[in-house]
């Protein structure tokens, strides 16, 4: 074998050992940028299934089909939520809700896990004295019992929805603040949520 022949086998082995290294590197690359593609859309479809996102979901599309000023301010407000947010309020206070729109929010409460539901802090429906009986009857049946805040001043409520009501606040664990006046409630009943205000040692009523 010439001496120049295997200068030239060398200069084969060691372009083909380049290619070969090249491959292999570019191979690399390419498994590497396609592990942190599929790592950024595992953690973006995480951070969109979090319990918080859920509930807005679900909540802003009730809200949008009910198609009011207030529910479709409220709707953006709650899309508009920050990522880092981990709760949020449902106030719709003097929006012209009737039983009909309590019934579409009732609905989507239900809908919620216990997680996305524990991520509402404040609930309020106050002032839309057209709901009445049926339309809060729904409403507590959705409402969490880890509520921190409820108020339904002038929803026309009586003591059909009332005595739900007083049912779901004997179980609930962080109700603050219950303000439940100026409803058509008996004085029998007026007394028993009275009573259970005194007993408890965290629910502030104003009825």
């Amino acid at each position: 074998m010439s001496l120049e022949f295997k200068k030239l086998a060398r200069a084969s082995y060691a372009f083909r050992r380049r290619e070969a290294l090249h491959t292999f590197g570019t191979v690399v690359l390419v498994l590497l940028a396609s592990a942190k593609v599929s790592s950024s859309v595992a953690i973006a479809a995480t951070l969109a299934k979090r319990p918080i996102n859920e509930a807005v979901r679900k909540l802003a599309q009730a809200l949008r089909n009910i198609g009011l000023l207030k529910t479709l301010g409220l709707a953006r407000e709650l899309e508009s939520l920050k990522k880092s947010e981990g709760y949020f309020d449902v106030h719709l206070r003097d929006a012209d809700l009737r039983h009909e729109h309590a019934l579409l929010i009732a609905t989507s409460l239900r809908q919620l896990t216990v997680a996305e539901a524990g991520c509402i802090r404040s609930f309020s429906l106050s002032y839309n004295g057209e709901i009445g009986d049926i339309g809060i009857s729904a409403i507590v049946r959705g409402l969490p019992p880890s509520l921190s805040e409820l108020g339904l001043v002038e929803c026309g409520i009586g003591d059909v929805a009332g005595e739900n009501l007083l049912a779901w606040a004997e179980k609930t664990s962080k109700l603050l603040l219950l303000c439940i006046e100026g409803n058509q409630f008996s004085e029998d009943l007026r007394k028993r949520f009275i009573s259970l205000s005194n007993q408890s040692k965290n629910i502030n009523l104003v009825i």
